[in-house]
């Protein structure tokens, strides 16, 4: 069977607030799970990747997948 879906948002944090309502709003669960920062997102003390690179992840991600 399929999943729900699970989607990946950044915002300014000063839109952080209206994110959170939205999705309140529309009884979609949010958690915060990192945090931009300078050049790298952060999430605690596990994960630290470049925004760079995960922008080339995701660039490569579906043309990856259709070629292979």
């Amino acid at each position: 069977g399929e999943s729900q879906s699970r989607v990946l948002v950044s915002v300014k944090s000063d839109h952080k607030e209206a994110l959170i309502k939205m999705a309140q709003n529309h009884q979609v669960p949010f958690y915060q799970i990192g945090k931009v920062s300078g050049t790298g997102l952060v999430m605690g003390d596990k994960i630290k990747v470049e925004v760079e690179e995960l922008s080339r992840i995701y660039q490569e991600a579906l043309p990856g997948r259709l070629n292979s």
